[in-house]
């Protein structure tokens, strides 16, 4: 049960990760096992998982459903990354390993060549290294506490589709910050690693709501990156990517 459960959880959150849920969107078990081949009961339990994890909401009777976001519900989420990350950059910056220290590098470098390529995909690849970034943080702060907290914050949809809401001045500084943050922990220089890090989640939280207060779609480079509006119909597929990806 245990394997099938981690699997449907998976290919859940990976399709919510990949946007191909719309907010409001209702996720029925009988859907969600269908096409992820697994029986209702595996799947159930994932969606109490991705619930407790910020990712959905359970609803009585009627499945599970992604959140709509509130402005509101946005700012605590950053506010919640400021004291967190903040804290984690500075406990990193006195435990970060070289080898650590040199995958930041190379994240760095694979971000900036993204960013400066601008090929389609491109936002979502810098996505994909962004997490990997952020997690070497918390693996280098240590503490399977600490991580299992932050992981509930920084793997929410708000915080995934942030780069989607960028400006190209968004995106530089961004790429800018994570060198210098890079920098600062590789001098071993806890005060400079967190006040890098809270000037970087201040920047996304500005960059984030002065789209989501205007209402608008997202911002700057992501028209670039090829999204459009049906994304949504294309959930089914993607579960089943996701699923034969992890085989």
């Amino acid at each position: 049960m245990s394997k099938s459960v981690d699997k449907a959880y998976a290919a859940i959150r990976d399709a919510i990760v990949e946007q191909r849920f719309q907010p409001g969107e209702r996720l029925t078990e009988e859907r969600l096992a269908e096409e992820i081949g697994v029986s209702r009961t595996p799947v159930r339990e994932a969606l109490r998982r991705l619930s407790a994890d910020g990712f959905l909401e359970l609803l009585p009777n009627q499945g599970a459903r992604l959140p709509a976001w509130s402005v509101e519900d946005v700012r605590e989420i950053f506010g919640l990354r400021l004291a967190l990350e903040g804290f984690g950059a500075e406990a990193a910056a006195s435990r970060i390993t070289p080898d650590q220290v040199a995958e930041l590098r190379r994240l760095c470098d694979a971000m900036e060549r993204l960013a400066a390529g601008r090929k389609p995909g491109f936002i979502d690849e810098i996505a994909n290294h962004n997490r990997r970034f952020h997690r070497i943080l918390v693996e280098a702060a240590g503490g399977t506490r600490f991580a299992r907290i932050l992981a509930q914050v920084i793997e929410v949809p708000i915080v995934l589709k942030t780069y989607h809401r960028y400006s190209v001045a968004d995106m530089d500084r961004s790429m800018a910050h994570h060198r210098e943050l890079t920098q600062a922990l590789a001098a071993r220089d806890a005060t400079w690693a967190g006040a890098v890090m809270r000037a970087h989640i201040q920047a996304g939280r500005a960059a984030y709501l002065t789209g989501l207060e205007a209402g608008d779609e997202p911002l700057g480079v992501a028209a670039a990156n090829g999204h459009d509006a049906g994304a949504a119909a294309a959930a089914p597929k993607v579960l089943r990517r996701a699923v034969k990806r992890r085989g």
